[in-house]
């Protein structure tokens, strides 16, 4: 535990931690609130960066909405004191309780040189809102607090949302990706799908064909969720939707199609992955022959690969709820469970194999 920690965690009338003689509030506690705050941020992208083993991966404006959501509620817990030193800080629903007069005269009252007019001439060579709010902060020549900073970076990201709603921010981008998972978690799967398909249009019309894998697609988009991740996610979502909503097993197919087109230069598993996916969809719209060519087009070119046979097997025993699907044909899914079998190594492939091997057995003598 650091010093602070303690002395938060001691109580504001309890002597202060640095050995002052004061009270813990009369001496350190703005201090450590201010050291707190800025420690929530880097404690976000630390995280995030570890989990992807790369460099920085949260933007300015997805630690914003990082510190706004642990605020709420959601993400890191956040200690009292540290909860009101976070309440003094520019947050994107502030800014944008504002109206667009009152954000403006605030810019300028920062040394910011606004007009509407310039704004829309500078977003013409942007796709960042809060690039935006950098330039201002290089050119103003201002002496600011951090605190006036962040209200540069969160007031550019909300004149855009106002000042061009037909030309999606990345800002606007990240924040339907994340209303999507709002929507995702509280099981809203249609809304979600929604959402989540204008996300995806969004960003396909902005990768050139020279963007072929999803780390790649970084450079489009970096955001609160990397690419890699929300891909994945969008179609887990499609798959669960088409469950209880059949109508979207066509845009299921569309979205699976169209990454794959793109991303032909992701790893081979993940492809595997969105292959069998859109095979799903393909049974669910009564396209048998082109579901098992899918299929059988994945061992056909990753035969090491132990979930091309996973899959072929639970095509051919209808595992998959609600697909019309291929005949059923028992011995031929064992027949694909056991070539499985032969060359999975991985623990986990293995035990998927063997279950629907025990499975497969049961059903088969019934």
């Amino acid at each position: 535990m650091t010093d602070s920690e303690q002395g938060m965690r001691g109580g504001r009338n309890e002597p202060c931690h640095c050995g002052s003689g004061l009270k813990y509030k009369r001496c350190c506690l703005h201090e450590d609130a201010e050291t707190a705050a800025a420690g929530v941020r880097a404690q976000e992208d630390a995280a995030a960066t570890a989990a992807l083993g790369g460099g920085p991966v949260l933007s300015p404006y997805g630690i914003a909405r990082a510190i706004e959501e642990a605020m709420g509620g959601r993400g890191i817990e956040l200690t009292e004191q540290l909860k009101r030193g976070l309440r003094d800080k520019w947050t994107i629903s502030k800014v944008a309780s504002m109206s667009t007069e009152r954000i403006e005269q605030k810019l300028r009252g920062l040394g910011v040189k606004h007009t509407r007019e310039r704004f829309l001439h500078m977003a013409e060579g942007h796709q960042s809102a809060w690039s935006i709010g950098q330039t201002w902060l290089e050119t103003a020549g201002v002496p600011r607090r951090v605190n006036d900073e962040d209200f540069i970076g969160l007031a550019a990201c909300e004149l855009w949302k106002r000042l061009l709603p037909d030309r999606p921010s990345v800002e606007m981008i990240d924040d339907w990706m994340q209303e999507g998972y709002e929507h995702d978690e509280g099981r809203r799967l249609v809304e979600a799908t929604r959402i989540w398909w204008k996300v995806w249009e969004t960003l396909r019309s902005r990768f050139s064909p020279s963007i072929r894998t999803m780390t790649a697609a970084e450079a489009v988009f970096r955001g609160t969720q990397v690419v890699f991740n929300w891909c994945q996610d969008f179609e887990n979502c499609l798959h669960n939707v088409v469950i209880e909503n059949p109508e979207f097993a066509g845009l299921g197919k569309q979205y699976c199609t169209e990454w794959l087109a793109q991303f032909s230069d992701e790893g081979g598993h993940t492809q595997v992955n969105f292959l069998r996916a859109l095979a799903r969809f393909q049974f669910h719209l009564g396209e048998t022959s082109a579901g098992e060519a899918t299929l059988h087009g994945i061992i056909d070119r990753w035969p090491e690969d132990a979930w091309g046979y996973v899959a072929l097997a639970d095509a051919y025993s209808h595992f998959w709820r609600g697909d019309p699907g291929p005949e059923r044909d028992f011995a031929r899914a064992l027949g694909y469970v056991e070539q499985g079998l032969v060359i999975a190594t991985d623990p986990e492939d293995r035990t998927a194999l063997l279950e629907r091997l025990e499975e497969l057995r049961r059903r088969s003598a019934i």
